[in-house]
């Protein structure tokens, strides 16, 4: 199991945490989580330019086909930054 094994289950409002090289935490807050098919590239909601301070994970998901050792469909999960995250308090909800 790799770090995105269990992207495909965070859903809106769900805290993501990166530890920087900087040596910092920084939060985001999930917007979305969407499957795009493996043969269509995600579209520019996804990729594109935003204005606010975001990170974009993507992982491959759905089943496996061992002919063309592919999974079917792409994980993509947006989330923003929060800007009012101070290091070392405790997730909401957690």
């Amino acid at each position: 199991e790799g770090p995105f094994f269990l992207l495909e289950t965070l859903g809106e409002g769900d805290v993501v945490e990166v530890d920087g090289d900087d040596g910092e935490t920084y939060r985001y807050i999930v917007q979305w989580t969407q499957d795009f098919p493996i043969d269509e590239e995600p579209p520019d909601e996804a990729l594109g330019f935003t204005e606010e301070e975001v990170i974009t994970l993507i992982t491959c998901g759905g089943e496996w086909d061992a002919s063309v050792a592919l999974y079917d469909h792409r994980t993509v999960v947006r989330a923003i930054r929060d800007a009012a995250f101070v290091p070392g308090t405790p997730a909401p909800g957690a």
